[in-house]
């Protein structure tokens, strides 16, 4: 099946809750309705007679106020579509160009209200709302209420004193079904009938689509076709309809649930400036693929095994909540244009293949991070590829451009639900930044060397098809670039050996990191012909311990090509370095504790 009928599959079991408020989610809008921002509410009582106005506040993440508030009001296809340069009203609530007497726009909206008010549809509301415009004081009224900044743009909503139902026209359930009720009746007098690709049945088709399935792309549609010039169908179809026809009931059906599905962060989390969405279509739970797999569990995993047990129990928590037979629909969507919507990404699993994809990422990409292992979240793994840390300051942070983010996201996003290889030019990028640790201040910097030895262990294990490269120090490993990498180590922890607590310098190692990428062989030379004055300050004991491991990594390296030994160095080498610096560290943090309790004589 495709995205519209999965969607539509979707609708069919969730369509009782429409129009229904739920904390924290955005509804699901009822047929032939959208979510507009509104930015005042008047309130009349059901004679038409004006009582008070407000404009509608909704506070910012930021703390400002932003003067607009999500609203569900009725449309048509024209109004849902309609442009600057087109007149074509909303039913019952619109901007202000529409509701001051004296304007083709006005004659048009009364007409429209009116016909609906004296249908058999009709609402007490609609006459309230009919009968107060009609007396043409609204800028007035508004004005009174200290509203006098409005502008043609804003749009109002209702709010009705002394009704039946729910005063607040935007809650009123009994007038969304009034209203869709009508609209249908309407759609099937005056639309032609033809096959719905969505159902494959013979009904009324949509002349045209609505916009706004997802904010960031205020205008753009899924279904379009508006050139009569032969252009956007390459003469394959003599019109639209042939190469793409949606009925309108349907349509609207896929329209309402992918909006809601899109707007709730418990099935939609943006790529960039894309939005994916993940979603179960009997509306059971599905993982979020872009946090933590450990459900918010706040347990330290100090080890790797530790992270594979945490990982376990997590997976068999979500594969109850989600039986392995469910299935579970992907697409993420993105707009090319302003008018344009494109699916740029669409799967349908089985939940247990779904889960098996994922647990295999998280289950073969992880490493240390500080005193935990963790596995680096997609938007990290991107940021630290691509992005640049903005400033000098030790909290600077490391921002990516949004369009670079989207693309590379998109990547990753698809490694991960397909079992596909991360591709080589991510790895790179991070070996890259990973080797310029100038760059960078102190916690960037050991960030992107986590990410960047996670990503770089996944690839050669996924490549060999077998965990060739682990979390321990491997000292039989005769790997060039790891041996190298353990050599970079040593000669950065014989200098740090000497420093004091409060010493920023960085050592030679560390400023030259990039060149030792590039020739590794010639700069390692100069790295140790600095290091002889730092030697000389260390104990006897520590500086025979330095001395013999570069001596037995080196024996080592004897054994490479001369060809070879000085050619730039592949990805692996991180690996090799974070590995024989956090040995050191730890032997080093044994030997202090050992002097501090006793254990062993300090050295002269």
């Amino acid at each position: 099946m495709g995205l519209f009928q999965k969607a539509y599959e979707t609708y069919e079991y969730h369509k009782s809750l429409t129009g229904k408020f739920f904390s924290n989610k955005t509804p699901l809008l009822p047929l032939s309705h959208v979510m507009k921002d509104v930015q005042i509410e008047i309130v009349i009582n059901s004679a038409g007679d004006f009582c008070s106005a407000k404009r509608l506040e909704k506070p910012k993440k930021g703390g400002d106020k932003e003067y607009s508030v999500d609203t569900i009001i009725p449309t048509t296809v024209e109004s849902g579509s309609r442009t600057s340069s087109k007149i074509a009203p909303y039913p019952l609530c619109d901007n202000l160009s529409y509701l001051r007497v004296g304007s083709e726009k006005f004659e048009q909206f009364i007409k429209q209200l009116s016909n609906w008010e004296t249908s058999v549809y009709g609402d007490e509301k609609l006459t309230a709302v009919r009968k107060y415009l009609e007396k043409g004081s609204i800028t007035k009224d508004l004005e009174t209420n200290g509203i006098s900044n409005y502008k043609d743009g804003d749009f109002i909503r209702w709010r009705i004193l002394g009704t039946k139902n729910n005063e607040e026209c935007w809650k009123d359930n009994n007038l969304f079904r009034k209203w869709t009720d009508y609209y249908q009746n309407i759609v099937e007098q005056e639309y032609d009938n033809g096959l719905c690709m969505i159902t494959g049945d013979i009904v009324n088709l949509a002349s045209s689509t609505p916009k706004k399935i997802y904010k960031g792309f205020a205008n753009a549609k899924l279904v379009s076709a508006n050139d009569s010039n032969n252009f956007v169908f390459r003469g394959r179809f003599k019109t639209s309809e042939q190469a793409s026809s949606v009925g309108y009931l349907a349509f609207q059906k896929v329209y309402v649930i992918l909006q809601w599905l899109a707007s709730n962060d418990s099935t939609s989390f943006r790529i960039g400036n894309r939005i994916a969405i993940i979603w179960n279509p009997k509306g059971k739970a599905v993982m979020d693929i872009v946090k933590s797999p450990f459900c918010n569990r706040n347990k330290s995993i100090f080890t790797p095994s530790d992270y594979r047990e945490e990982l376990k129990y997590s997976f068999s928590g979500f594969r109850n909540e989600l039986p392995a037979t469910e299935d579970v629909v992907i697409a993420a969507l993105d707009a090319a244009t302003t008018g344009r919507l494109s699916v740029v990404y669409y799967n349908e699993l089985k939940a247990s293949d779904f889960l098996d994809r994922i647990n295999h990422w998280y289950d073969s990409c992880y490493w240390y991070y500080y005193k935990n292992v963790q596995s680096p979240t997609l938007y990290n793994i991107v940021k630290f590829a691509f992005g640049n840390q903005l400033g000098n300051k030790d909290d600077s942070k490391v921002e990516v451009d949004d369009k670079v983010l989207k693309l590379h996201m998109q990547r990753l996003f698809t490694c991960m639900i397909e079992m596909a290889p991360i591709p080589y030019d991510i790895v790179l990028a991070l070996t890259t930044k990973a080797s310029m640790p100038l760059c960078y201040n102190n916690n960037n910097r050991e960030a992107i060397l986590s990410v960047a030895c996670a990503i770089i262990r996944k690839y050669y294990n996924d490549k060999a098809n077998k965990e060739e490269w682990t979390m321990s120090l491997d000292k039989h490993n005769i790997n060039r670039s790891y041996l190298f990498g353990r050599l970079l180590a040593v000669m950065e922890q014989v200098e740090r050996a000497t420093y004091s607590y409060e010493e920023k310098r960085e050592p030679n190692a560390i400023r030259l990191q990039s060149a030792f990428c590039a020739r590794p062989y010639n700069t390692m030379k100069i790295i140790y012909d600095r290091l002889l004055p730092y030697f000389a300050q260390l104990y006897p004991g520590s500086r025979q311990k330095y001395k013999n491991l570069i001596g037995e990594i080196m024996e080592k390296l004897d054994d490479v090509d001369d060809v070879i030994k000085n050619r730039p160095l592949e990805s692996q080498y991180l690996m090799g370095y974070f590995l024989q610096r956090n040995e050191l560290l730890k032997s080093n943090k044994k030997q202090e504790e050992d002097i501090e309790n006793g254990n062993v004589e300090q050295e002269d």
